[in-house]
This record gives C-alpha cells, structure tokens and sequence, in this order.
C-alpha cells in the first residue's frame, strides 16, 4: 500500500516518526561511539598514571634509601655485619644498593670507584678487622658485599679483559679481578690509615 500526501504537502505521521527514529537510532550510534572512543582514551591515560606512578613510588623509595645508605656509614663491627646481612637477605635492598653506588661512586677508575664506595660503607677501625680471604687473624669480607662492588664496576666495564697498571707495568686483566685487588689494597691499607689519624677511633 502506497502512502499518500496530504493535500496540504505533509508527510504522513508515519513517515515522520520512522524519520525521527532514524536520526535518534544515528544519533544514539554516534554517541555510543564517542563513548567507547572515550573509554578506550580513559583506560590508555589510567594505564599511563598507572605507570607514572610505580615509576615515582620507586624513584621515591630509591631516594629513602639513598639517603640512609648516605647517613649510615658502620662505625662498628655489629652494625657492618647487620648491613651486609641484610644485603645478603633481601635482593631489593640489594638491588637498591648497587643503585646507589652506580650513581653516587660509580667510575670508569675502578680503584677510585672501590675506595670512595668502601670509605662510604664502613670506617677504618671496622675495615682493619676484615680481608678478602680471613687469613692473619682478620675476618672474612662478606661475599655479598664483594658482588656489589663487582656489579658497580661491570656497570663501568662491560667487556671481558681491561688494561691496567701495575708498578709501572700494563697488563691485562679482568673488571672483576681488578675489583678484588682494589679492595684487599684498601683492606690491607686500613691499619696504615688509621695511625695517620691523629684520634682514633674505637669499635
């Protein structure tokens, strides 16, 4: 059945409604678009605050522990043993200190960065008592303590064999190998250290 305008040149009110339902039905898709558009936008900038965050929460854990590690020089054998306890036990803290000594003593001078990081760890009185191996009546370095440092120095050094001086004489050698010698010299140099000073200190 054909519909038919009126004589006036109206459309017929069935005409108009499915024209009105038309557009609402055009208009509703356009909307429920825009909608999804938005909550596709939302769940990017949530995903992205999600990310800012983690990042400043552990920037600002770092920052906490720098500052300790900064303020916390052992000044005796129970609190150098407590520290590296706790670097043996917990790989965040750990993690966290190698952190810290990238950015803080971290140097391509291996024997500079191994000094300035076992001056910031402990004093002389507390480095005298130990050596790397626990021979002549002095206590063993803690192990963990040792791969930290190496850490730091494989940061500077990523190849397998380096040059360095010895009494005048280059020779090749390994970043890790070279990290252990630096710290027995410094180890073996505590005693000498501490008569220089004019008060020494007890543990």
């Amino acid at each position: 059945m054909v519909l038919l305008h009126h004589r006036n040149g109206k459309e017929p009110k069935e005409t108009k409604c499915k024209v009105t339902m038309e557009k609402l039905f055009d208009l509703n898709t356009k909307i429920l678009q825009q909608i999804q558009m938005l909550e596709q936008r939302q769940a990017v900038i949530m995903n992205d605050l999600a990310k800012v965050k983690s990042v400043l929460m552990k920037r600002a854990e770092e920052d906490a522990h720098e500052e300790l590690f900064k303020q916390q020089q052992c000044s005796s054998f129970e609190m150098f043993e407590a520290f590296c306890q706790r670097l043996e036990e917990d790989k965040n803290y750990r993690e966290l200190y190698v952190h810290y000594l990238i950015h803080t003593h971290g140097s391509s001078n291996i024997g500079e960065m191994v000094r300035q990081a076992l001056k910031s760890i402990a004093s002389d009185n507390v480095l005298c008592l130990y050596n790397r191996t626990g021979k002549d009546g002095k206590k063993v370095l803690p192990p963990v303590l040792l791969t930290c440092l190496k850490k730091c120095v494989r940061s500077f050094h990523k190849q397998n064999e380096i040059e360095v001086k010895k009494l005048k004489v280059t020779t090749r050698t390994t970043p890790d190998a070279e990290c252990i010698r630096q710290v027995e010299i410094f180890l073996s140099n505590a005693n000498t250290r501490l008569k220089r000073k004019p008060n020494k200190g007890k543990i």
